[in-house]
């Protein structure tokens, strides 16, 4: 096999790169060579002042997409060296980062070495060395329908070791939260002996637990950290299950003993086992999958903030930003149940110190990742719901989802499965970014200034975000200006590509806090390779 060595000059302009990079794989795939090495920053070099903007640029994105292109227009095996965007718990660097990408046009590898903004180079591990250190996810959890996948999509993946679980209000109150554990825990292990679970990382898993023993599973948050209790009963049922712990004759019991998922709750609260989680693992190594009200979090972190800002990154679900709420007008779920937690999380935390790193999936982002409810909610005389006790207690437990998301279809038409009989994956989404945003270069964020309304009449829980610095930007200008620059915009009202550009804080008076800024998940791999995770990891793929 004929191997290229490629050697280019790159400069400030990315697209210019971009296009010496074509040049290049096409020359060395006429010459026949299955393989190209490119050098290192080949998609540009500039002055360090502007790094930052040229890294965080489309452009930047752009140029990965085309590299993986050719490598599959040319069935080529693509070495190229980019810059990669910072992360939340380190804004102030830039990374170097090698990518391998395959014949397919897919990166299969890649590492980073930390690159300072002033180029100062430090060799770090690679990446796909760092796959099994210590994770926690998913971390404050409300099972909760999307929850109980969200964990099956972390138990049966191999990128990742769940270390915890903790439990708090939310979907349902925490005793239907503990029994629903329990309920998934007994109809894994029926799953288990009838040989019906194919994942071979649950399978094994199952059988040995994680690090020999059980997940241990903790008790948390029974209420708001202030204000009223609401749970989501309206969509996932009073039990979270959609009164799958009411069927007559219980055939979905809760277990007794689990190999995987303790039954007996950790003698810690749920606080305190997520900080000796974080205590026992090495700093920066401790990713955290949110996916309930943010209570638990909340009270760690008040406990002992010193050891919270160990963690290495916090995947939130949560908020709405640019599109309604899911549970009032304006609010989300998870930030509605417990706006005060968010808030302190989001607007306290950066006071005393830094702010926390926070990865927010808001609405804006999650809603768009929908499976079609006919690839969960399978019919009983489907070969799957035949052979496995899980997926008929998957396709169970969806059914009063399902009904409330079709009910919001136009009524006197005719139904339209493809637009309304859509699961939206908001929890499954954000552990796929706890589990991926480090290995995979489809994800991508920009910050975004807000706060949190927690004691409106109305607005309980809204994202309130700072548009003043679009001022000038819209001043005198019509909508459809506006609109139009902007580009085409989905059914979501989320303009196609997403791209959220950062915004200035206007300048306000000394004693007002300033507006904390979120890294906020505004691209993914994609809505096909999502759904296609998180069927394969159920053992759902058709």
């Amino acid at each position: 096999m004929w191997v290229a060595v490629a050697q280019m000059t790159s400069g400030a302009v990315i697209r210019d790169n971009a296009a010496v990079v074509q040049q290049l794989i096409c020359r060395a795939a006429q010459a026949g060579a299955k393989a190209i090495f490119l050098p290192e920053a080949t998609d540009f070099i500039a002055s360090p002042s502007d790094v930052p903007a040229l890294t965080r640029s489309p452009d930047n994105a752009a140029f990965v997409e085309q590299v993986c292109a050719l490598a599959k227009q040319h069935a080529m095996w693509v070495s190229v060296g980019v810059h990669e965007s910072p992360e939340p718990s380190e804004p102030n660097r830039c990374f170097n980062t090698h990518l391998l990408v395959n014949a397919q046009g897919e990166i299969c590898e890649r590492y980073r070495k930390d690159l300072e903004a002033m180029h100062k180079v430090r060799t770090e591990m690679p990446l796909w060395d760092q796959r099994r250190r210590g994770m926690l996810t998913p971390s404050s959890t409300d099972p909760g329908v999307d929850d109980l996948l969200a964990i099956l999509l972390a138990l049966g993946s191999p990128d990742v070791t769940v270390e915890a679980i903790t439990l708090a209000f939310g979907n349902t109150t925490l005793d239907y939260a503990h029994g629903n554990i329990k309920r998934l825990a007994h109809a894994l292990d029926v799953a288990r002996k009838e040989g019906s679970i194919k994942n071979p990382i649950l399978l094994e898993r199952l059988e040995n637990g994680i690090h020999g023993k059980p997940v241990p599973v903790a008790l948390g948050a029974e209420k708001p950290l202030g204000g009223r209790l609401f749970t989501a009963s309206y969509f996932h049922g009073r039990d979270g299950m959609s009164g799958v712990s009411f069927l007559e004759g219980n055939p979905y019991p809760e277990a007794s003993e689990s190999k995987l998922l303790s039954v007996t709750p950790s003698e810690l609260s749920a606080a305190d086992l997520i900080l000796d989680v974080l205590k026992r693992h090495e700093p920066n190594t401790v990713r955290i999958a949110a996916v309930a009200p943010l209570t638990n979090l909340a009270l760690a972190y008040q406990k002992d903030p010193v050891t919270f800002r160990r963690v290495h990154s916090i995947s939130v679900m949560g908020g709405a930003l640019d599109v309604p709420g899911n549970t009032t007008p304006c609010a989300e779920f998870n930030f509605f149940a417990d706006p005060w937690a968010a808030k302190l999380l989001i607007e306290q935390a950066p006071r005393d110190g830094q702010p926390l790193p926070i990865h927010l999936l808001p609405l804006d982002v999650t809603a768009i990742h929908t499976v079609p409810y006919s690839k969960l909610v399978l019919s009983e005389d489907h070969p799957l719901h035949k052979n496995s006790h899980l997926v008929r207690l998957i396709s169970l437990f969806l059914l009063k989802p399902r009904s409330v998301t079709n009910s919001f279809a136009p009524k006197g038409v005719p139904f339209d499965a493809g637009k309304y009989d859509l699961f939206e994956c908001h929890d499954p989404l954000a552990v796929a970014h706890a589990m991926y945003h480090g290995l995979h270069a489809g994800w991508g964020s920009t910050q975004r200034p807000f706060l949190v309304e927690s004691e409106g009449e109305l607005t309980r829980g809204f994202c309130v975000v700072d548009r003043r610095g679009h001022g000038e930007e819209y001043a005198g200008r019509s909508k459809a200006d506006v609109e139009s620059e902007r580009g085409p915009q989905n059914e979501h009202g989320i303009t196609q590509q997403a791209e959220i550009r950062p915004v200035k804080v206007a300048k306000v008076d000394r004693d007002v806090p300033p507006v904390p800024n979120v890294f906020t998940v505004t691209k993914t791999p994609g809505s096909y390779w999502f759904e296609d995770l998180l069927l394969g990891c159920l053992d759902m793929k058709q």
